[in-house]
């Protein structure tokens, strides 16, 4: 999770991962990215994702929605949640949604909630 030049990456190794930092509520999917970084709600970033098996990364525009600050209650890493742009036409979501889609409605809680 490594901020360079303005673009933030992501790489999900396990689905467990991805589903902590899964945002299913955040029209069009969300991501929980952990930084130290100073951002602010609709803030415009970069992301680079690789899901879970996935030879490459697959970059993408967001849109900060949610700010984890730093030293919030239920000790919860710091960082931020972009809403997925749909430049894509909605491939990196849907490719999300699939892998989750046996775990989407689990107990455990996330990086968010």
């Amino acid at each position: 999770m490594a901020r360079r030049q303005g673009i933030l990456k992501l790489e999900f190794k396990e689905r467990a991962d991805l589903y902590m930092a899964y945002m299913p509520f955040v029209k069009g999917g969300g991501l929980f990215i952990p930084t130290e970084d100073d951002y602010a709600i609709g803030d415009e970033v970069f992301v680079m994702v690789r899901l879970p098996d996935a030879p490459v990364a697959k970059g993408v525009a967001a849109k900060v929605v949610w700010i984890t600050p730093k030293g919030a209650a239920n000790p919860r890493a710091r960082g931020i949640g972009v809403q997925i742009g749909n430049q894509d036409h909605g491939e990196l979501y849907r490719e999300i949604e699939a892998i989750l889609a046996p775990v989407m409605h689990g107990e455990r809680h996330t990086q968010t909630l």
